[in-house]
């Protein structure tokens, strides 16, 4: 069968230009790309934030196999079951829009006491569970039982074990939970983890237990940022938190939104990291766009859609398109009545705020 490689354009850095040959249509019966995202909670009620939704658009563009979202769904944290059903439900109604299977990990925001534990339960099913896709298998952990909080109980272990034998023998195997567990914290050092009983048992008793079975990667969200931990006894160990909540740190340390596509051949798995804001369609792409700043969305009225550019963007300036919610203005701006006054430079369709402004980005919360 003859397979057709379609081509998009895109703002990248040099560091990925190789993502066109890598989710081209040519893989082979047991080769095929997954991608994975995680924390895309809000920090308003019943909104899924716009860095979500554009890696959504994304990836339907790119079209993987299936997508993992590595927990922290909504914002969560409520009483009132009204409410946490409405957050729910948007949810599902901004998923619905992926054009491929889609897998959830629960996060803290999640489920955070027996009633929100219910409640994921009776719309999602299990908190662990496992899948197999082309050879591979596929196994997602619940870091945030309520009954064991922070750490993998007896018997979500028991059932580990035996999930990795039934399954010893599939070509290559990973594992998603929500919480980077082998984080040891430090405050003192202002370093980022969890306290050392939590972490020394996931060292101690996870980690070798998954070294035993030859697993190839353990990915986890939760921390605000893209790391890479290194490989320890065959596994890599990645954290992937930037699909749409506050981000942590400066870009150089990872705090910028993103996702990562996973390339998986039998003999090989390579791991993407795409800044969100670099892949567009074709058609979005014109010399008007390209004036404009080419990502930046138009829509009716006049609607600004805020990002914060990635640093190889040079066309942006960087004390620009800071919030991550969407912003509608009706009218000629004559009416505004907000802290700091607002201009829009019409030749590039940008809202500009200055130190003040009622408007939050990311680095002021």
């Amino acid at each position: 069968m003859r397979h057709t490689l379609k081509m998009y354009a895109a703002v990248l850095i040099s560091a990925v230009l190789g993502l066109i040959g890598i989710w081209d249509g040519s893989a082979g019966a047991r080769e095929f790309r997954f991608a994975v995202l995680g924390d895309n909670r809000s920090t308003a009620p019943v909104v899924q934030p716009l860095p979500f939704k554009w890696a959504i658009e994304e990836l339907n563009l790119l079209n993987p196999d299936f997508v993992v979202i590595v927990g922290d769904l909504i914002r969560g944290y409520t009483s009132d079951n009204e409410l946490l059903k409405k957050e729910w439900d948007e949810f599902d109604r901004v998923v619905a829009t992926f054009r491929m299977p889609f897998h959830l990990v629960v996060g803290n925001h999640d489920v955070w006491d027996e009633n929100s534990e219910q409640v994921f339960k009776d719309r999602y099913g299990k908190f662990y569970y496992s899948f197999d896709h082309k050879g591979s298998h596929f196994i997602v952990l619940d870091s945030d039982l309520t009954s064991c909080f922070q750490k993998i109980d007896e018997a979500q272990l028991d059932w580990l074990k035996g999930d990795l034998e039934a399954h010893k023998d599939a070509e290559h195997i990973f594992v998603f939970l929500h919480k980077p567990l082998w984080l040891k914290g430090d405050p003192k050092e202002d370093r980022e983890g969890f306290p050392e009983e939590i972490a020394d048992h996931w060292n101690q008793v996870v980690h070798p237990l998954l070294a035993r079975h030859n697993v190839d990667a353990v990915i986890a969200g939760h921390f605000h940022y893209f790391r890479n931990d290194g490989v320890r006894d065959g596994i890599r160990y990645l954290i992937t938190g930037g699909a749409g909540a506050p981000l942590r740190g400066e870009r150089a340390d990872g705090g910028y939104y993103h996702w990562i596509g996973v390339d998986v051949k039998p003999e090989q798995v390579i791991f993407t990291v795409m800044p969100t804001g670099a892949i567009m369609a074709e058609a979005g792409i014109t010399p008007e766009t390209l004036a404009k700043g080419g990502f930046l969305r138009e829509k009716k009225n006049v609607v600004i859609e805020f990002l914060r550019p990635p640093d190889h963007i040079k066309f942006v300036p960087k004390h620009i398109c800071r919030a991550v919610q969407e912003l509608k203005i009706d009218g000629d701006l004559k009416d505004w009545t907000g802290l700091e006054p607002l201009s829009l430079d019409q030749a590039s369709q940008v809202f500009f705020y200055g130190k003040g402004s009622p408007w939050k980005g990311p680095e002021d919360l």
